[in-house]
């Protein structure tokens, strides 16, 4: 009889399904130097939920932020910011929602600045280094309870050999880098394009945030674009991203007071 109990114990263990784990991960990618990639933070078996937030952490050497996009969660205001800490905060509080499953919450876009060779993770943390208040992980499901959710890192492996940048196709236009870098005062971007167009000047600090934006309307042929050391807050290295109809072209560049 015993033998018999055993038997259907071991039979219900394996027909009976367990409940999955709810499960929230980021991607995990090669990419090459100087190369734009994309971050996917996605959620898997998740019951509906009133509420989530987060940090996210990555190695600053490695990657440089740019923004979040693509968020797929209905709106509530605000959801993103970067602490004192450099960490990107996520946070979503609402009436109960389904999130779908493998669904794309957001995606993140960096660029790669690190050496070949060098990796970084994108860790789900909590931000307890600010001088704010401190954020924590939680996830709250559609019956006010904390959920216990598996929060799997992501990671950029940066490939061998070093590859070329991300200049545009010579029949649409040609960006020179910033002259001079490092600068004081003020640094050209060259460019030539092969019709009239109007093109975006955005440039961002090292933890992603807007320094500042503008467009403007450029003939055809050859072009600079002048940065004034006014247009910055502090010394250090800086993002600028110069975006057309026809192309979108991203450089460092270093501002030394």
């Amino acid at each position: 009889i015993k033998e018999l109990l055993l038997y259907f114990a071991l039979l219900l263990w394996f027909v009976v399904p367990s409940e999955a784990q709810p499960t929230i991960f980021a991607s995990q990618i090669e990419a090459d130097e100087n190369e734009n990639v994309y971050i996917d933070v996605v959620a898997k078996n998740m019951d509906p939920i009133i509420g989530i937030q987060f940090a996210i952490e990555w190695d600053q050497d490695v990657l440089f932020f740019f923004f979040e996009e693509d968020f797929s969660l209905p709106s509530t205001g605000d959801n993103f910011n970067i602490s004192d800490s450099g960490k990107l905060r996520f946070q979503w509080f609402g009436d109960a929602y389904t999130i779908e499953d493998e669904q794309v919450m957001f995606r993140l876009r960096f660029k790669v600045i690190g050496e070949p060779g060098s990796s970084s993770p994108i860790n789900f943390v909590e931000d307890n280094t600010s001088s704010s208040t401190n954020f924590v992980i939680e996830v709250i499901s559609s019956a006010s309870q904390l959920m216990d959710v598996d929060f799997q890192s992501g990671l950029v492996d940066v490939n061998f050999p070093l590859s070329t940048d991300n200049a545009p196709s010579p029949s649409v236009a040609t960006i020179y880098s910033n002259q001079p870098n490092p600068f004081q005062n003020y640094t050209l971007i060259p460019f030539e394009i092969v019709e009239t167009q109007n093109i975006q000047l955005t440039i961002y600090d090292t933890v992603g945030r807007l320094v500042f934006q503008q467009a403007k309307q450029f003939t055809t042929g050859k072009n600079t674009w002048r940065i004034d050391n006014s247009l910055l807050p502090v010394s250090g290295t800086y993002l600028y991203r110069l975006k057309s109809e026809h192309f979108d072209y991203t450089q460092l560049m270093n501002y030394n007071r």
